[in-house]
């Protein structure tokens, strides 16, 4: 629908469950992050890349995996800039806050 969000933008998920992000449309991605620094990727964190362009907006066309291997909290953001800062505009998703 052309907003900026992961949906949903907070899930608890188990050590061991698999977390599917699955891009619908236009080039997003899905960067780990921290608490104290959302909108910044950690080091050696998981980082999809900017490759996701679904131009088509079709569902299981261009997706990524991420396995939860930790129970304490993860935090992910939208690193595309383009336009304006999809963090800062709310684009962020929080495993387990």
């Amino acid at each position: 629908n052309g907003d900026l969000i992961y949906g949903p933008n907070q899930l608890n998920a188990a050590i061991g469950d698999i977390i599917h992000f699955d891009f619908n449309s236009t080039n997003h991605t899905v960067t780990q992050s921290t608490f104290a620094a959302p909108c910044s990727p950690l080091a050696g964190g998981f980082n999809t890349g900017f490759n996701q362009v679904n131009k088509l907006n079709h569902t299981g066309v261009i997706f990524r995996d991420f396995e939860v291997t930790v129970s304490t909290p993860l935090w992910f953001y939208c690193a595309q800039t383009v336009k304006v800062s999809h963090c800062h505009a709310g684009m962020v998703l929080g495993v387990n806050p």
